[in-house]
């Protein structure tokens, strides 16, 4: 059986029942009335709140708490244009990342995904993206015809990059963003190219945070949540050589 993993953006805190807040945001974590506070404070000017209700075979699971805003250097493409996409289904965790992109595009309704691929991943998946995303290139070589592709994990990034390079189509303002943050797309990231971000997982944070609730369950403590977040940190030339 397929597992189904859906993504619902909400307005607002409220709109969640506060048992499934109680779940995803236990004590000492910040739950549903730090972020009823957030929507108090007259901050609409900064960011835009939204709440991804994350279902499982529609049961609803887990809470992605989001605050949009937008970011110098990301982006460019003005949330409009052509997107490819690369994307690996049959791995769980990077599937959920293409349900989370798949959703925000298809609410962006000047955003049109033009080619939604699955590279061949043995070398990790540079080379192919590389000859899938030339390919693309070649399809469409009108200037502007492609304005950002989304990787939902870096090699695929990498790949597309070399494509954009070696076709001399660098000047385009083709935003590339992918996901891990891995030394060599830093090393892109950090020259200011196409590469223009990625998502780094706080490693140490993770292993912190599953030590403490094994912890907590041998202490006794029930496990609510059967998912727990660690935060991540967005990575772009200003802070991809740090």
């Amino acid at each position: 059986m397929i597992q189904q993993l859906t993504l619902e953006w909400l307005n607002s805190e409220s709109q969640i029942p506060q048992a499934l807040w109680d779940n995803c945001f236990p004590a000492p974590y910040e739950g549903q009335w730090w972020y009823r506070s957030l929507e108090c404070s007259h901050l609409e000017r900064q960011f835009t709140f939204t709440y991804g209700l994350i279902s499982y075979n529609s049961e609803p699971v887990a809470i992605a708490p989001a605050f949009v805003m937008e970011l110098a250097g990301v982006g460019e493409f003005g949330g409009k244009g052509n997107v490819v996409m690369f994307v690996f289904d049959a791995f769980p965790p990077v599937q959920q990342r293409g349900v989370i992109a798949d959703t925000i595009f298809k609410h962006n309704p000047d955003i049109k995904v033009l080619d939604r691929v699955t590279p061949d991943v043995k070398d990790g998946g540079i080379a192919d993206s590389r000859a899938k995303m030339e390919a693309i290139l070649a399809a469409n070589p009108k200037k502007g015809s492609i304005a950002a592709v989304w990787a939902a994990w870096d090699q695929p990034a990498l790949g597309a990059l070399q494509a954009i390079e070696a076709a001399g189509r660098t000047d385009e303002g083709i935003v590339i963003t992918g996901i891990d943050a891995n030394p060599q797309a830093r090393e892109a990231i950090a020259k200011g190219g196409n590469f223009e971000a990625s998502m780094a997982q706080d490693f140490k944070g993770i292993g912190a945070t599953t030590a403490e609730a094994v912890k907590r369950h041998l202490g006794g403590e029930k496990i609510k949540q059967s998912v727990i977040y660690v935060p991540t940190t967005l990575i772009t030339s200003a802070n991809a050589g740090k």
